[in-house]
């Protein structure tokens, strides 16, 4: 490994050191906790959609209730 490759590596590790075998470790448990925060976001932004298109077949229900009226 040269120093270019090592800078890097710890760098991307917030500093820690350690066996390849950890670092890959630490690395990992950092991206699952991403993805699961992102997972979560997006989630949340997907209930809300979906309730919002609720409230517009219930007005489209109504609507098409009272043209039929």
């Amino acid at each position: 490994m040269n120093a270019k490759t090592k800078k890097r590596t710890v760098a991307e590790n917030d500093g820690d050191t350690g066996t390849g075998e950890d670092l890959l470790k630490n690395l990992s448990k950092k991206k699952e906790t991403e993805i699961e925060e992102l997972c979560r976001l997006h989630y949340e932004e997907f209930i809300i959609a979906v309730d919002e298109l609720r409230g517009v077949l219930v007005d489209a229900e109504e609507l098409k209730a009272e043209l039929a009226d």
